[in-house]
């Protein structure tokens, strides 16, 4: 490899290094930076943390969602999931 290229491989990896480290850790859904994108944050039973894109069936980790990360609004969430069965009833209340 090149110095040229050294210096551009870097630059990714500490990119993708600065968006793995700013992605949620708050479990919920969220709109990613680019305003028009969602994913599905949770951490199963087992501990493992989950990323799913609505409508993929694919699986991502929190490093393949930060490679995909584009654009500078920042992440929003939209809601967690206990909040979601709140709103859709199934909470199991009164």
């Amino acid at each position: 490899m090149t110095e040229e290229s050294d210096a551009i491989l870097d630059a990714i990896r500490e990119e993708i290094a600065e968006n793995t480290a700013d992605a949620p850790t708050v479990p919920g859904l969220y709109k990613m930076p680019c305003g028009e994108c969602f994913v599905d944050y949770w951490i199963g039973p087992d501990g493992v943390e989950h990323w799913a894109v609505p409508g993929d069936p694919a699986s991502y980790t929190r490093e393949s969602i930060a490679v995909a990360r584009h654009g500078d609004a920042g992440w929003q969430r939209m809601y967690t999931l206990a909040e979601a069965s709140e709103l859709l009833g199934l909470s199991g209340g009164s």
